[in-house]
């Protein structure tokens, strides 16, 4: 089991939480959730014993957070060939 890209737990249910959160969530509100969530386990690591697994899962989502930022900024490019010279 992979406690940190994938747990279990998280899965109940036939899908994982955070992508039920990306759907029903604004954009806004769910950058937010991913920036929490990379704030609370900064700020605990080490505190509960498994200090690696917290910078891991703040990896995690901080690396949702910018793949997140990354493809709505790609989406937002100008197409090859189509720029107003």
């Amino acid at each position: 089991m992979d406690n940190v890209n994938h747990p279990r737990h998280y899965t109940a249910g036939g899908i994982e939480v955070i992508d039920f959160l990306k759907a029903k969530l604004t954009q806004a509100e769910y950058r937010g959730f991913l920036k929490g969530n990379v704030i609370k386990y900064l700020s605990r690591a080490g505190l509960k014993g498994a200090e690696t697994q917290d910078y891991e899962k703040a990896l995690w989502y901080l690396n949702r957070l910018c793949k997140d930022c990354t493809m709505e900024y790609h989406s937002m490019q100008i197409p090859e060939g189509d720029d107003e010279k």
